[in-house]
């Protein structure tokens, strides 16, 4: 009988770029593959999720070191880009040049075709083979499955790894998934062609993105209670979906290609009139109804675990399923890489299950109830700077920066990223109450991200640069970015006049942020 050190369910984006990594850290290491599928595949392969973002494209360019592929075969992604469809004009907000940090879209296939052509040769694939279980024994785990004829076979190993996806075999084996409280679907289509959103939403010279490839961007046409993803797969090929809380609009308006055409037609009708005139074939169409689910845990001490979709997700809104697979497949490899070098990984499972439900805890934060209140551009622009601004200073400083393998670092990282997390809850709150939706403000038809609090905090992910203390002073200044910006709002004050401010070099690690809490606009004057 075969015998592995690790056994990963699923040949998706989380089991090929999982075993990528540990062959890249641990060496020699014996690794199986079970995959229900087979290669190649598609190369625009019907899949959830075509695009990632800083924290995903600090993963695969920084961690796994395929930036030079990326580049070569995927579109670089020029940030995220907003349009709101109001009485036939429209309003905009992103960035005019690609941000600081690379992201990107791609063709799910491609990636997984390419990924699997670089492992075959020092991964056991079983291709065509299905998962049925697997039983403790002394010193291993033996994992019986079956192929497509269905036959059985076994092999022994030292871990399992479920990475596949929705249909989360082993979260389901231990009953520790659980639905989330909200209630929203997709429907989406790849179309046979480029769909050019310049082409939709026209730009007559007299704005900030005249000159911006804004087609390269990932679309978000928003409107109340859904939003509408576009995003350019290669030359040839688009997706777009449509994500939709049920609890607004009745599931049977999507059920089908012509009926999702139609519900276009109705609520945004340049998007809809724009897809009739070009008559793009229609390459598939797909469905996925109360997607969102959250296991209690992502590692155990019984040496299994889970990664990305067989995990947890909340909502496509962010790509934050990459997120999530870049965050718990980096301190999954440190976990074997530590168990298999005979060191005690107790302390490290359990780091990487608090931070990793930490960052599921933002995502519960930055979702609830959002669908609601996205009629209003004001709180649309907020909201998402505010977002960007958590996002990049947090998440993304620890991905490009951090250590796994020192727990008393990792710890310490946690402690921030808590506190990061419940400013942000007290910020989501207020944006929510009726306090914030009295404000008589607004937000630019024509917003330009940049130069703005959103973009400097952006270019500065990678200032840390790898020292320690530098990290943990970078975000310790970002709890204090965030504290600001909670007491800024409280007072009514305009936020779009602090996100153009030079707040983020006023603030140090150091600053005493709640002596300003009563008039935090004298720190501005202080630091003019």
């Amino acid at each position: 009988m075969a015998s592995y050190d690790v056994t990963i369910i699923g040949a998706g984006f989380s089991g090929l770029t999982l075993a990528y990594q540990l062959l890249q850290n641990i060496g020699p290491i014996q690794i199986a593959l079970i995959n229900d599928g087979s290669f190649p595949v598609n190369n625009a392969a019907h899949k959830v999720g075509e695009s990632v973002n800083e924290v995903g494209g600090l993963y695969l360019s920084h961690i796994l070191k395929l930036h030079d592929y990326m580049e070569d075969n995927h579109f670089k992604k020029m940030g995220m880009r907003f349009f709101k469809e109001t009485n036939g004009s429209f309003a905009e907000m992103g960035p005019a040049a690609f941000p600081a940090n690379d992201s990107f879209h791609f063709q799910r296939g491609k990636f997984e075709n390419d990924l699997y052509a670089m492992l075959k040769e020092n991964v056991d694939f079983f291709n065509h083979h299905k998962f049925v279980d697997f039983s403790e024994e002394t010193s291993h785990k033996h994992v019986l499955f079956i192929d497509k004829e269905g036959k059985e076979k076994s092999l022994t190993t030292q871990w399992v790894i479920d990475a596949s996806g929705m249909k989360k075999v082993l979260s389901k084996k231990f009953n520790i998934t659980r639905k989330l409280p909200i209630s929203h679907a997709s429907v989406w289509s790849r179309f046979s062609g480029f769909i050019n959103v310049s082409d939709i939403y026209l730009d007559h010279g007299e704005t900030p993105f005249s000159y911006a490839t804004r087609e390269r961007s990932s679309i978000h046409v928003e409107g109340l209670g859904y939003w509408i993803w576009i995003l350019p797969l290669s030359d040839h090929a688009t997706s777009l979906g449509i994500v939709f809380d049920e609890e607004r609009y009745s599931f049977d308006d999507f059920s089908s290609q012509e009926k999702m055409l139609s519900w276009l037609d109705k609520h945004e009708p340049l998007l809809g009139s724009y897809l009739r005139k070009k008559n793009f074939n229609i390459l598939d169409f797909k469905i996925l109804r109360k997607f969102a689910t959250l296991s209690d845990y992502a590692t155990s001490p019984d040496r299994w675990a889970l990664t990305g979709d067989a995990y947890g997700f909340w909502d496509p809104y962010y790509s934050g399923g990459f997120d999530v697979v870049a965050f718990q497949n980096t301190m999954l490899t440190q976990i074997i890489k530590s168990d298999l070098a005979e060191e005690d990984i107790t302390r490290k499972i359990h780091n990487n299950n608090v931070l990793i439900s930490s960052f599921m805890e933002l995502m519960e934060h930055m979702f609830n109830n959002m669908y609601t209140l996205k009629e209003n551009w004001y709180y649309l622009t907020v909201k998402y700077c505010i977002d960007s601004v958590t996002y990049f200073g947090s998440f993304c400083v620890i991905m490009r920066n951090i250590d796994f393998s020192d727990d008393i670092l990792v710890e310490s990282i946690i402690s921030l990223v808590k506190e990061t997390i419940s400013i942000y809850s007290d910020i989501a709150s207020f944006l929510r109450s009726d306090t914030f939706k009295k404000l008589n403000y607004t937000a630019p038809r024509k917003f330009l991200l940049h130069p703005t609090l959103f973009s400097t905090t952006n270019m500065n992910i990678n200032t840390p640069n790898n020292n320690k203390n530098e990290l943990i002073n970078i975000l310790k200044k970002h709890v204090n970015i965030m504290k600001y910006q909670y007491y800024y709002l409280l007072k009514g004050y305009d936020y779009m006049i602090l996100l153009h401010s030079s707040i983020y070099d006023i603030i140090s690690s150091n600053t005493d942020i709640d002596s300003y809490a009563d008039n935090p606009l004298l720190l501005l004057q202080e630091g003019a």
